[in-house]
């Protein structure tokens, strides 16, 4: 039978069995992450891998900024986007033609999320909020 230790978490008080209870109770419950060498290397990769994503994603969004380099000629042309909606009657744009924007834009956002390593629904979620503000911006 494992002996039990009996460790208590120092932030609440809660007693555990062993080590490994009182590290995953601090995880979940304070965000305290644990002080063993495993623990402190895997968080030291994580926060390293979100540097990196978070600095390729500026560099790209600067390099998107300067004027666009010349690209290769495509060995054949790709095939035509479906057509856009048209504005009926000269009014405002429809909720056809906004929902076609949305879902070009939302394609758009998942792929440079993709490209970057970041979580898709996140970076929509977020390019979308944007959206929001500068047109609440623009009025």
């Amino acid at each position: 039978m494992k002996e039990t230790i009996g460790l208590t978490c120092p932030e609440c008080g809660a007693t555990f069995r062993d080590a490994r209870g009182t590290g995953s109770h601090r995880l979940r419950v304070h965000g305290i992450a644990g002080s063993s060498p495993s623990v402190i290397a895997y968080h030291k990769k994580k926060e390293a891998e979100k540097k990196a994503a978070k600095k390729a994603l500026r560099e790209r969004l600067k390099g998107a900024q300067k004027a666009p380099a010349p690209r290769p000629a495509a060995p054949a042309p790709p095939a035509p986007p479906p057509a856009a909606p048209q504005p009926v009657n000269g009014t405002a744009m429809s909720m056809e033609m906004a929902a076609y924007a949305a879902g070009k834009l939302e394609s758009m956002a998942e792929q440079i999320a993709r490209e970057n390593g970041l979580p898709a629904r996140e970076f929509v979620a977020r390019t979308a909020e944007c959206l929001v503000a500068l047109s609440r911006r623009r009025g």
